[in-house]
């Protein structure tokens, strides 16, 4: 009987500790939420980036995982897998979800090890906007110069499948799912 009662405190503890983990996750994620609707809101109404190198940074990143190196840590290595785990999570959301995330963060407060794992999630699930965006065009001029610029962008596939998605057909409506 006393083991059945330890158990039932022990699973009532535990989803104490869940909730408050996922209500503090949250609350940390405010300030990253809010970061989003100011810097779309920035970018449509002046028509111009606040900050261009990180747009174009953010989308070289995105693209192109970070490389190894035989002088790496296993903490280092660790990082850049999860890191590399972030990279294809954000290349999974929709062209307008991954030109939101590149004009909002900065590099370093998104990589592995800077902002946890619960953060990063909720920023994902929020980040895409509900309707489909009608960028400035300096988004697309500089998409295309950094695929121009960049080598390991001219033979991406997944970086020609984005930009395609990007500014597809205009007789082909984009659809939102």
């Amino acid at each position: 009987m006393r083991l059945s009662e330890t158990a039932s405190r022990v699973r009532e503890n535990t989803v104490t500790l869940k909730h408050s983990h996922i209500e503090r996750a949250w609350q940390e994620s405010k300030k990253h939420r809010t970061l989003i609707q100011s810097a779309r809101g920035d970018l449509l109404a002046n028509q111009q980036l606040n900050n261009p190198v990180i747009f174009r940074r953010n989308i070289t990143l995105i693209f192109e995982d970070p490389k190894d190196s035989s002088f790496d840590s296993s903490d280092i290595k660790s990082r850049k897998t999860s890191t590399r785990k972030r990279y294809g999570i954000i290349r999974g959301l929709t062209p307008d979800g991954i030109i939101l995330w590149a004009i909002t963060y900065v590099p370093i407060l998104w990589a592995e090890g800077s902002m946890t794992s619960d953060v990063f999630n909720y920023l994902i699930d929020d980040i895409e906007p509900e309707l489909i965006q009608t960028w400035p065009r300096m988004i697309r001029d500089t998409l295309h110069k950094l695929k121009n610029d960049e080598e390991f962008l001219q033979k991406s596939p997944e970086y020609d499948e984005f930009l395609k998605n990007c500014y597809p057909n205009p007789s082909k409506q984009r659809v939102r799912n």
